[in-house]
């Protein structure tokens, strides 16, 4: 009989092998990329407290350098600043860190309380089976995906 579909017949073994072959190829990539996320799995939260004010869209070198001789670092010193340390800041600057300080509260404020801090980052490369872990119940049909399955 002939097989016409053009595929590829594969014993039971060597499917196997080629399941336990990309298996090692992911847990042995040098960079994460799909296989290293952030815990938060809703990633538009992607500004924390303890970032640099120059992650706030808009703030560039010179704003930035500006909030560094009045001690503003992080959004967390920005959205901290109180009225009187506002009013102690050049004219010119006020009125840049009065909307910056409004869009980090915005930023900031906006999620759940437990967001406000960095997720940690889970690294599936290291799961005996990064596919199961990352897809769960799902993981086969991910991993038939892969080019060591084609």
């Amino acid at each position: 009989m002939f097989n016409y579909t053009g595929r590829v017949i594969l014993t039971h073994k060597d499917y196997k092998l080629r399941i336990d072959s990309e298996i090692k190829r992911v847990k042995k990539l040098k960079f994460g990329g799909q296989w290293v996320l952030n815990s938060n799995k809703n990633q538009e939260y992607d500004i924390y407290s303890d970032d640099t004010v120059q992650k706030i869209p808009g703030i560039g070198d010179v704003t930035k350098r500006k909030m560094h001789v009045n001690d503003v670092y992080t959004v967390k010193d920005l959205i901290d600043l109180t009225e009187e340390m506002i009013d102690n800041i050049d004219n010119m600057l006020k009125i840049a860190v009065q909307l910056f300080r409004q869009a980090a509260h915005e930023i900031v404020d906006g999620r759940p309380k437990d967001k406000h801090k960095r997720p940690h980052k889970i690294d599936y490369r290291k799961a005996d089976n990064p596919y199961e872990a990352r897809y769960g119940a799902d993981w086969m049909d991910e991993l038939k995906k892969s080019s060591q399955m084609a």
